[in-house]
This record gives C-alpha cells, sequence and structure tokens, in this order.
C-alpha cells in the first residue's frame, strides 16, 4: 500500500514543478500551486505516521490563505515600491 501512495506522490509532484518554474519566472509567487504541496505533505503526514498523522495533518490545509495573504501582501510591498 505504501508504494502506491507514494508513487500518485511523485505523479502529483509534476505539477507543482510547472508552477514553481512559472512562478519563478514569471516572479508572481501566487502562481505556484501551493494547495497541492498542502496535499502532499497531508499525504506524507498521513500514510506515514507523521505529526500525528491524519488526526493534526488537516492543519497544513490552514495554511493555504495564509500563503495567499502573504503573496497579497509582497505585491503591494513592490508596487508601492515601484512608485
Amino acid at each position: 500500500m505504501l508504494g502506491w501512495v507514494l508513487s500518485w506522490v511523485c505523479f502529483l509532484t509534476i505539477p507543482l514543478y510547472y508552477t514553481l518554474v512559472d512562478a519563478i519566472y514569471k516572479r508572481k509567487p501566487s502562481h505556484f500551486a501551493y494547495p497541492l504541496l498542502v496535499v502532499i505533505v497531508y499525504m506524507f503526514f498521513g500514510f506515514l505516521d507523521i505529526c500525528g498523522g491524519w488526526s493534526f495533518g488537516w492543519i497544513a490545509f490552514l495554511t493555504i490563505p495564509i500563503y495567499y495573504e502573504i503573496c497579497k501582501l509582497f505585491k503591494s510591498e513592490r508596487k508601492s515600491s515601484d512608485d
């Protein structure tokens, strides 16, 4: 069972890689597929029983809105410095 889970995680890294390259190239961190990264982390927490497994792994999903708020903050900071 564990091999199947890890193969899905490898499969999910493909869009993660391309969105990372796009975010770096365009200098827009909001283009990165952060929710997909959180899903991968959640799967690792659950199947490998890291940090309480499924019980506490859901807390990683709470970081998604925080990530996009930080992206907005940096975007407004960069826009104000360009003026």
